[in-house]
């Protein structure tokens, strides 16, 4: 998602950096003014919008008096009006989704209204919608406009939350009339958990009729979307007092007051300078609000009494450090706004060292010298002393031809809590040496904060290295690094005094020692390579060892058919020190000639291997993917991006501008790939010996018989025995064999039912920390280590399952059969914030397993719930 300009938005949400240092995502009833059809006798109900010719017949329901325009029958049959009452209401949805043939909505009889259909075409726009395109088109989404009349008078909400698209959501008393908007919202919940549907609330009287606008935030691609109306309760909450403090750049804001239906979500701020005045923004109003609270604190709830508190910076909201004092407001989710208390800015509770404390907030502070840290890692945090890392010992070495750098740093540190060190490269008249010049789009950067590849410490001593390569630095630039100035850093965010250490070139060591694989602190004489025993984790327990190129012995290589063809290679091979890792590629056209995949000329693409058996000096590896993936087209994409932005700054929209470059060079190439006769494939190891290369015929994906070695995607064809897939084995490729529904015995699969609870529910408390990796990821995701739970439904019907806490970002994935991605259910990375959840339709006896893995590789404990129904709804 990108930047949306929307006044509640104002507070900043998050802030990014770059990597740059390479270390170890039917008819309609009737027209929209069918006033008159919402009255008469409750025999105009019939199936609506179906009556006689629709829309047909005398005048009922276009303008005249309540029952006038023939008695019912006449002028179009019973039908015209949807349940007595709801003029077009309880019809089906039909209309065509414009201010002339609107959508409708369905009673379903409980309370709530509901009204689906495609947001598409481009004709309105909210005053929350993106405003144009980037390139000064206005607002080029797709939307769709449905009618809705209240039964009665009071407050209803609508919501667009079974969508499944970026919507922009916003009410107006009169279809055409873009100055009658009564409310729009874009992003209801947290926008950085991904929660980009729209909900808003409006007061109607009986019989008023609203028209509601469901828009997609960006594209014109015809999306589903789900909007449901309930009328609610509403009652605006009251302040009963405020406090706020401010401690250097942080601000902390405390509310408490009353509100009967606890639904308080989002605060205002108003700003008032020294001179008594509000503070004006750059867009030229004085009030942020609402702003959810959630994204700046939390609530605490007894009852109808609520204490609510925010904190954030300066970096946050830059206009509070010229504030003198503040007006400030609480909001529901109906956006009904307490009367605004005004507040001076008072200092943080000093605490004494050993006091207990809140790590981050700004309403008490510990005396100079201490920080609050939690010592034991016991989850409880006190005022404690701080010292700052010294420095004794820097070491800098540099390998130019790899662009290798190395940095040796040792010292003392009390709390042995060094956490981090930062560089700055220094050229002979020791200025600094900006590390990414070749990007002018980003900050231009000096300095980096890195974390350490190795770190010893223990005693008040440290002893610290890391060892990358200098990807962004111009291959000419490296020679220039005379020296580097070190920082060490702890965890009460304390740094030492710099250090300088003049470069010194890598030593060279000999065979059977110890070695850096990336070649900065040494290299191995001769022709030794730096060789570590597991091939699968290169950079652990290396070594100086005699190192034999790889050798292929054999081969094929398969191109699909379609508008995307597939592409898969396998091949067989010698390797004496069992660590092979992927194949070069050059693709050629029926004469012989090189196909042009962006590589220089008669070097190939070099890609790894998907799967790979080694054993013994043997290897077979394969891969495969679609064939476009051989093409690179990201630069086109970043050209396009560049441009755009020097054009007209909307990033939002340049980001849609290169995703369509991206596509139009994939559409416009694959053609080119999709004509090559033959490959040209050579393999290489960790350390890049290689082999010869060797000619390659491209044929088409065979039927593969039981037992045939295959790869997930059918890459090297598919399996063609009836019940037979594509399963991982424990010591070679996959084969063509019969699922089993189980997960192998090392997954150490977990019986979900075995975990019921007194509610009817299951739970199961974990942690993949620790656990293996072999599902390798869902659709949404992860790849990373993994718990495997089996579950099997006691009936037919819904079934959901979702993590109730979490301390990291979590993803759930569902499968048929345990080890074959092919058979996957369903899969989800953000239910609930970065928390997931799934539904899965059962039959009774279904046994599936439910996969529990990171986003991004992310792992730790977490909670999981199954229960019979749908997921809880989000509040």
């Amino acid at each position: 998602m990108g930047t949306k300009s929307a006044n509640r938005t104002l507070l900043a949400l998050a802030l990014g950096g770059a990597a740059l240092f390479g270390c170890d995502d039917g008819g309609g009833g009737g027209t929209a003014d069918m006033g008159p059809g919402m009255g008469g006798s409750p025999g105009m109900g019939g199936t609506p919008g179906q009556g006689g010719d629709p829309g047909q017949g005398g005048d009922p329901g276009q303008g005249g008096d309540p029952g006038q325009g023939g008695d019912p029958g006449q002028g179009g049959n019973p039908g015209m009006g949807g349940e007595p009452g709801m003029g077009g209401m309880g019809g089906a949805p039909g209309g065509e989704g414009t201010c002339d043939a609107p959508l409708s909505f369905t009673d379903n009889g409980d309370g709530t209204f509901t009204a689906s259909g495609m947001v598409d075409g481009d004709e309105y726009a909210g005053t929350c919608s993106a405003t144009d395109d980037g390139q000064g088109n206005p607002n080029p989404t797709a939307d769709a406009v449905v009618a809705f009349t209240a039964p009665a008078a009071g407050f209803y909400r609508f919501e667009t939350l079974g969508s499944e698209f970026d919507t922009v959501l916003y009410a107006r008393t009169t279809c055409a009339d873009d100055a009658s908007e009564l409310a729009c919202n874009d992003d209801y919940g947290d926008p950085q958990a991904g929660e980009l549907q729209s909900r808003l609330a409006v007061q109607l009287e009986a019989d008023q009729q609203v028209f509601l606008f469901v828009d997609s935030y960006s594209g014109l691609d015809p999306m589903p979307f789900t909007l449901t109306a309930e009328a609610v309760q509403a009652t605006a909450p009251t302040l009963t007092s405020a406090e706020a403090v401010r401690a250097g750049d942080n601000y902390g804001v405390r509310f408490v007051g009353t509100d009967p239906e606890g639904d308080v979500a989002f605060f205002g701020l108003e700003l008032i300078g020294a001179d008594g005045n509000p503070i004006v923004f750059e867009d030229g109003t004085t009030e942020i609000a609402p702003v959810p609270i959630g994204n700046f604190g939390g609530i605490v709830a007894e009852g109808e009494n609520f204490t609510a508190t925010i904190e954030f910076d300066t970096e946050a909201l830059p206009e509070i450090a010229d504030a003198a004092s503040m007006r400030v407001w609480v909001l529901d989710e109906l956006e009904l706004a307490s009367e605004k208390i005004a507040v001076e800015f008072g200092e943080p509770t000093l605490l004494a060292n050993g006091d207990a404390c809140e790590p981050g907030s700004a309403f008490e502070a510990c005396p100079d010298d201490t920080r609050c840290l939690d010592r034991d890692e016991d989850e409880t945090f006190t005022c404690s002393t701080v010292t700052a890392p010294t420095i004794t010992l820097a070491e800098a070495f540099v390998n130019v031809p790899e662009k290798a750098l190395g940095v040796h740093v040792m010292g003392m540190d009390p709390e042995d809590d060094v956490t981090t060190m930062t560089i700055t490269l220094l050229d002979g008249e020791d200025m600094p040496i900006v590390v990414n010049p070749g990007d002018p789009a980003e900050e231009q950067l000096t300095e980096l904060e890195v974390q350490f590849g190795d770190l010893e410490q223990e005693g008040g001593n440290f002893d610290g290295r890391l060892s990358g390569v200098l990807t962004d630095l111009p291959e000419a630039v490296v020679p220039t690094i005379a020296n580097v100035r070190v920082v060490v850093n702890d965890s009460a965010s304390l740094s030492s005094e710099p250090a300088t250490a003049a470069i010194m070139a890598p030593a060279v060591i000999d065979e059977g020692a110890a070695c850096d694989v990336v070649q900065a602190f040494d290299t191995c004489s001769g022709e030794l390579e730096c060789i570590g025993p597991d091939a699968d984790n290169p950079f652990e327990d290396t070594v100086c060892s005699v190192a034999t190129a790889p050798a292929l012995t054999a081969g094929a290589a398969y191109l699909g058919e379609g508008e995307d063809p597939t592409f898969g290679v396998r091949v067989e091979g010698t390797d004496a020190e069992n660590n092979a890792a992927g194949v070069y590629v050059i693709l050629l056209d029926g004469e012989g000639a090189e196909i042009d995949l962006g590589a220089e000329p008669g070097k190939g693409i070099q890609l790894a291997f998907n799967q790979i058996a080694r054993a013994d000096g043997t290897f077979t590896g394969a891969l495969g993917f679609p064939l476009s993936a051989l093409l690179d087209c990201g630069p086109v994409a970043d050209a396009a991006l560049e441009a755009c932005i020097n054009e007209t700054g909307d990033l939002f929209a340049c980001f849609e501008v290169a995703d369509m470059a991206f596509n139009a060079c994939i559409e416009e190439n694959t053609p080119a790939l999709a004509a090559a006769a033959s490959i040209r494939v050579k393999a290489y190891d960790t350390t890049d010996l290689q082999s010869d290369w060797l000619d390659l015929d491209l044929v088409a994906p065979p039927a593969l018989e039981s037992g045939a070695e295959c790869l997930s995607g059918d890459y090297l064809g598919a399996c063609s025995t009836e019940g037979e897939l594509c399963i991982p084995t424990e010591d070679g490729l996959p084969t063509c064999q019969e699922p089993t529904v189980e997960c192998p015995a090392a997954w150490g699969e977990v019986d979900l039912n075995a975990s019921v609870q007194e509610d009817g529910s299951w739970q199961y408390s974990g942690d993949n920390t620790d656990a293996p990796a072999e599902a390798g990821g869902g659709s949404c995701g992860g790849g990373g280590a993994v718990i495997a739970l089996a579950f099997t439904a006691p009936e037919a019907g819904t079934y959901a399952f979702y993590i109730a806490e979490s301390e990291a970002d979590t993803l759930i994935y569902a499968r048929e059969f345990c080890v074959v991605p092919e058979s996957e259910l369903a899969c989800n990375d953000d239910y609930d914030g970065v928390n997931s959840g799934l539904e899965l339709e059962l039959e009774a006896d279904q046994r599936v397993t439910l996969i529990i893995d990171g986003y991004n590789g992310d792992a730790g404990t977490f909670t999981l719930v199954g229960m019979a129904g749908g997921l809880p709804e989000l509040q």
